[in-house]
């Protein structure tokens, strides 16, 4: 194979080896490469000590980035590119770092420490691909294979029992025999990983090619990443599905939570999601929920108010979930009144805060205060929403008038 990569790195690499060093490019951007995917970075490493690779680029903005593990980023042409000595790990106390690391001078000693074979692969400009673990028959054969003993890969980071599965996943690779045996017998090890740790890898399994087969063959270690919250039946009933939906890690947890039932406010807990992750992931599980059992709203009042529920993004979401799964077949209807709303009116009023009155209006109209102003201005909403009221100041305050609400109830 060969690697074409950006100038700014070739020069990084030209520099170390004309200082006498040898250098490579390794890691993620081998595989893509490979697999002629274009790599998103690229990292390079070096017999080079970090003494050594200071010295080489003293002539070059340089970042220590982590000086005591070897890695140094270079700015090269305004572009960062991390530089790391070759190194073996020391002992993992954690199940998550080494406690120490060791600089060498084999490239060989570098690669044997990586995770998977299909990462453990080095790429030399002058001598080309450099994989001593035969991570390009891995790839040909789509098999997602450790580096050695998988027990052993396992127990240094536990994380890497469920980057096992983001890569079956994400590449649609079957886990070679060992590995897997592997991942689930040490499944436990996930117990010790953070949450937050555990969530970026999930958020990438989830919407993985092979997130189906995933599902279907390693359940129960999934289970342990969403905490035991999601039973692991959920993820075998999901495994037909889950990739007919939309490629949106909130989308498909929600669907996760919405098939079994579960507690939407648990399950983010649990994982650490943020708060907007989290009241995105809620919002949409309970329209799925509704969808599910009423189908996709079909007259225009309906869809308008689902509009002021959800963003334009969501409700295409929503729409292309209940296509996938056929809740209603009333998809093509829905799309077709959605999309007259839009060509009808761009910026149609589906929220209060949308009306053109607001609540210092209501207050001198009507005498409201408090709640009742609220009450006010949702009826006004609906008014509009359902035809009965233009959206101007001067029919809302006609229409505030004639409700003339007053202590929560019509006069």
């Amino acid at each position: 194979m060969t690697m074409n990569a950006p100038e700014n790195i070739c020069k990084v690499i030209r520099r170390i080896e004309s200082s006498g060093h040898s250098a490579y490019l390794v890691g993620g951007c081998v595989r893509d490469a490979a697999l002629g995917v274009k790599p998103h970075d690229y990292d390079v490493t070096t017999d080079a000590l970090p003494s050594e690779t200071l010295e080489i680029f003293k002539d070059f903005r340089v970042v220590e980035t982590g000086l005591k593990h070897g890695t140094l980023t270079v700015i090269s042409d305004g572009e960062p590119v991390e530089v790391t000595t070759y190194r073996v790990d020391g002992e993992y106390k954690d199940n998550r770092r080494p406690s120490s690391v060791a600089f060498t001078d084999k490239i060989e000693d570098d690669l044997s420490r990586r995770d998977f074979t299909v990462n453990a692969m080095a790429y030399s400009l002058e001598r080309g691909l450099y994989d001593p673990f035969g991570g390009i028959r891995h790839l040909r054969e789509r098999i997602v294979s450790c580096v050695g003993e998988p027990e052993k890969r396992f127990n240094e980071d536990g994380l890497r029992i469920l980057r096992a599965l983001r890569f079956a996943s994400v590449l649609d690779f079957e886990i070679a025999a060992d590995t897997a045996e592997a991942v689930k017998s040490q499944s436990g090890l996930l117990d010790g990983i953070s949450s937050e740790r555990i969530y970026s890898e999930l958020r990438r399994l989830i919407c993985g090619d092979g997130a189906g087969r995933v599902f279907a063959e390693y359940g129960e270690v999934i289970e342990r990443c969403f905490r035991g919250i999601i039973p692991f039946q959920t993820f075998a009933a999901a495994a037909d599905n889950i990739c007919f939906l939309p490629k949106n890690s909130d989308c498909r947890i929600a669907y996760l939570i919405s098939l079994c039932q579960g507690d939407a406010s648990e399950v983010c807990r649990a994982l650490k999601a943020s708060k907007k992750e989290s009241l995105h992931i809620a919002a949409l599980e309970s329209e799925m929920n509704f969808v599910r059992t009423y189908g996709l709203p079909q007259n225009k009042a309906d869809i308008k108010r689902m509009m002021g529920r959800l963003s334009r993004e969501d409700i295409i979401l929503i729409a292309e979930y209940a296509e996938a799964l056929g809740y209603g077949n009333n998809a093509p209807s829905f799309k077709k009144e959605y999309e007259s709303i839009i060509e009808s009116s761009p910026s149609p009023c589906v929220k209060v805060s949308e009306l053109n009155i607001r609540g210092s209006d209501i207050r001198l109209i009507t005498g409201a205060e408090g709640a009742e102003i609220g009450t006010i201005l949702s009826s006004l909403l609906e008014l509009v929403i359902t035809e009965k009221c233009e959206n101007t100041y001067e029919a809302l305050s006609s229409s505030a008038k004639k409700l003339n609400i007053k202590n929560g109830s019509k006069k």
